[in-house]
Parts: structure tokens; C-alpha cells; sequence
């Protein structure tokens, strides 16, 4: 597809009904062909890999992509994210308020109370962006515990350990989001 892109631009073609020189077939039919190919290709490799799976059930082992399984996990970063995102404002606010309890000089409880939360505020925003730098590099992370993109796994080591982690992760960080909330609220 990407040679066709090539050919089509350099000429002065700049319609997709235009027929190349070579062919009585215009560009649009020959991006069609191009990406029905495609399709029956992914459909196929589909099947094999479907296949391949298979064969190794009977040796109780599971086949495993890694591209593959990090997909759905890596998906749900958005999410996160966007949760995480929606506690900006009240950080913000919270921000304002340990700036002037920060410059002014009285120590008051409520002064020292705001510095405390501040210092827990930073130590969970640590750890909420350690587990989205797990997400994002999930997939390098997983080649290199797993020792390959592509891997056996004995059906008694099921679930692999990066579900777990992420599991565990998943709850901790809507957890400190909770809690973030929770503290930014009780000032």
C-alpha cells in the first residue's frame, strides 16, 4: 500500500480516480485490492495463531503474545488518566491554599496540617505516575521478565505475574485517587 502511496504522489495525479500509467485499473480500485489483501492476510494469521494455540493446549501450555495480552491493559491507561485528570481542579485549590500556608509565617495547625498533606500528596502522585509509566512501557517491561516477545507458559503459572501487578495497581491508584480527594476535601 505504501508503494502505491509512493507512486500516486509522485505524479501529478491528485485524485484517486486518475489511472496510473501502468494499469487500466485507477488508484482507488488498486487501494481497495490492496487493503482487501490486507484483510484476508490478518484474517488468515488469525486463524493459524487461533490454531497454534490450540496445539499447545494438549501439552497444558499456553501460547503467549505479548503484544497481545498488554493491548486491553495498556487501553485502560486512558481511563486512569482521565480520572486522575477530573482531581486537577481540586488540586489546584489545594495548591493555592499550602502556598499561602507555606509563605505565611504563623505555623498554625492548619498551616502545618497542609504542609503533612502536601508531603502525602506528593508521595501518591509518585506512585500514580510510576504505575502509568508501567502501563506505557508494559509491553517492553513483559519481553524482558518473559524473555521474548512470544512465550510458553505452563497453564499452573496462570495468570502471569504482570496481571497480578496490574490488578494490584489498578485498585491502589483509583484507591489514592480516593484518598487524594478525601484529604484535599478535609481542609
Amino acid at each position: 500500500m505504501s508503494k502505491l502511496l509512493r507512486k500516486m504522489k509522485s505524479t501529478s495525479s491528485d485524485s484517486l480516480d486518475d489511472f496510473p500509467k501502468d494499469t487500466s485499473v485507477s488508484y482507488r480500485n488498486l487501494f481497495i485490492d490492496s487493503r482487501e489483501r490486507i484483510k484476508k492476510s490478518m484474517k488468515s494469521y488469525k486463524k493459524n495463531i487461533k490454531k497454534l494455540k490450540k496445539a499447545f493446549k494438549s501439552t497444558k501450555q499456553i501460547l503467549v503474545f505479548v503484544e497481545e495480552e498488554c493491548l486491553p491493559f495498556k487501553k485502560s491507561i486512558y481511563e486512569l488518566q482521565y480520572r486522575r485528570k477530573l482531581e486537577e481542579k481540586n488540586i489546584e485549590r489545594f495548591n493555592k491554599k499550602l502556598n499561602i500556608a507555606f509563605f505565611n509565617n504563623s505555623k498554625s495547625l492548619n498551616d502545618l496540617n497542609i504542609i503533612s498533606i502536601s508531603k502525602k500528596l506528593e508521595s501518591y502522585k509518585s506512585k500514580l505516575n510510576s504505575f502509568e509509566n508501567f502501563l506505557i512501557n508494559m509491553e517492553e517491561i513483559l519481553i524482558q521478565e518473559m524473555g521474548g516477545s512470544v512465550v510458553l507458559i505452563p497453564k499452573k503459572n496462570m495468570p502471569p505475574k504482570f496481571v497480578q501487578k496490574y490488578n494490584k495497581g489498578k485498585k491502589e491508584y483509583l484507591e489514592i485517587l480516593e484518598e487524594t480527594r478525601k484529604l484535599i476535601d478535609s481542609i
